[in-house]
């Protein structure tokens, strides 16, 4: 019998042999691959005995005090309503749920793989019993929405193009062949529109990138805030993830790019490895974020790391909870690499950016 791990393979080769098979192709596959993809199969990809660990699994402490920013913006609109998407394992969802209750009318999740829907509805059901009832699933964004949208490192799961810059400053992308089982990157020039779109991010940066010099341009970033600014009628959108305004991004010291992959708690930077049974991530740029909000009709209403973000809501808990808090908001941790960003459908008062407020870094 044919293992999941074939079944991708074999895809993959199917259509790396009709080339340009470009390498955010191969991102989309890898992890989005009906019932193969890393986010579409059956392993276990959240805690302990998954791949890796987010902010809302370390301790509730995370969603209770994200949860006075979303009762501060839903003070400020007419439904309480809230839409996560990619909800992990469900910690967030039953923090949030726990701790503001009747103050939420509906929560709705959009997830696209069938065992976290499972996973979610067992956490939900063991750590949030009370509240469960008002939790709803959906497999597409709703046509109309009014309320307040999460996402929690979801961005940074969007494929990406990989680009180098040649000795001629002709800019090539990777695409992807088959070659005695093994996935290898090959170099080809790059299509017209990612051209162009890395021409026009190096407008922003203060050093040209120079030969030699590899990175990631993820496209999927406007049409994404697009659709959902689309839906909002009225509400905001809070953003978390790892990334950077566009000159940290493409300074010169990440001259190979943002790409990781996580495996069982363990790191490295080799996407062809384990295909369909590790993550592949890459790095946001908020900078593009924010112009694509912009561009969509958003205000954007604050923007800093996460840190501050946790401090201005007066993250707090017992001697305890000290090294989790650390954990959160330490520069050494998750509080300098992880940043917030509101969106929103008009010019939201904030709490979590009193501290610090880096709109204009971007």
């Amino acid at each position: 019998m044919m293992t999941p791990e074939k079944a991708l393979f074999e895809i993959i080769e199917h259509k790396a042999q009709k080339q340009p098979y470009w390498f955010i192709d191969f991102m989309q596959d890898a992890l989005y691959a009906p019932h193969l993809g890393y986010y579409r199969n059956d392993r276990i990809k959240f805690g302990k005995e998954g791949d890796f660990i987010t902010a809302p699994s370390l301790s509730p402490l995370f969603g209770k005090t994200l949860a006075k920013e979303i009762e501060n913006l839903l003070s400020q609109i007419h439904q309480k309503n809230i839409l996560e998407f990619g909800a992990g394992a469900g910690h967030l969802a039953s923090d949030l749920l726990n701790t503001l209750g009747d103050k939420i009318e509906y929560y709705f999740i959009l997830e696209v793989s069938p065992q976290l829907v499972a996973q979610q509805k067992a956490t939900l059901e063991r750590l949030c019993p009370l509240w469960a009832h008002k939790v709803s699933w959906l497999y597409a964004l709703p046509t109309a929405f009014i309320g307040i949208m999460l996402a929690n490192e979801v961005l940074d799961a969007m494929p990406v193009h990989r680009f180098r810059i040649s000795d001629n400053q002709i800019i090539e992308a990777m695409s992807i062949t088959v070659d005695e089982a093994i996935c290898r990157p090959v170099w080809l020039p790059a299509p017209f529109e990612l051209e162009q779109a890395v021409e026009a991010l190096q407008g922003d940066l203060e050093t040209p990138l120079l030969p030699g010099y590899e990175s990631e341009y993820c496209p999927w970033l406007t049409p994404w805030i697009k659709s959902m600014r689309d839906i909002l009628q009225e509400g905001a959108v809070l953003l978390i993830d790892y990334g950077f305004p566009r000159r940290d991004y493409y300074h010169p010291v990440r001259s190979e790019g943002t790409l990781m992959c996580h495996s069982r708690h363990q790191s490295n930077s080799d996407p062809f490895w384990q295909i369909g049974q590790q993550d592949i991530t890459a790095h946001v740029d908020f900078t593009a974020v924010a112009l694509a909000a912009s561009e969509a009709g958003f205000k954007v209403c604050g923007y800093c790391a996460q840190g501050p973000f946790l401090m201005s809501l007066g993250i707090s808990g017992t001697a305890i909870d000290a090294p989790i808090i650390n954990t959160l908001i330490s520069p050494a941790e998750m509080g300098e690499l992880f940043k917030v960003m509101i969106i929103g459908t008009k010019s939201f008062t904030t709490l979590g950016f009193r501290l610090q407020d880096d709109r204009v870094r971007l």
